[in-house]
């Protein structure tokens, strides 16, 4: 299970985190590019314009590439989680989980006084 946990966060919020900060950082480096043309000694308008103009749109679109990413990276590994939740169940049918509970209870004192083993 936290094969899964792990699977799911890294996944879903690690790429679309990436994807955001490079989208916003770029657009730092257009404006200051847009702020360093107009505060020349002869300002230059139209490189200001022409470099605040994606500074604005990569900031802008930080946010919803984020989203978008995040839900394309959900759908690519949801079938991922499902093939590792139904390995775990098709474990847990057969009984394989038995020697992970009893592994956990020796570790974990109060667990293992509610647990009820099966009779074999």
């Amino acid at each position: 299970m936290s094969e899964i946990a792990a699977t799911r966060k890294f996944h879903r919020i690690f790429f679309a985190m990436i994807a955001a900060l490079t989208s916003g950082i770029s657009g730092c480096a257009f404006m200051a590019g847009s702020v360093f043309a107009v505060t020349a000694a002869k300002p230059i308008i139209w490189l200001m314009i022409l470099l605040a103009i994606p500074g604005f749109f990569l900031w802008g679109i930080a946010y919803p590439l984020y989203k978008n990413v995040k839900k394309r990276r959900e759908e690519k590994v949801k079938p991922l989680i499902e093939a590792k939740l139904d390995e775990a169940e098709k474990g847990v049918r057969e009984g394989a989980c038995t020697a992970v509970t009893a592994t956990y209870a020796t570790t974990q004192p109060t667990y293992a006084r509610n647990l009820h083993f099966p009779k074999k």
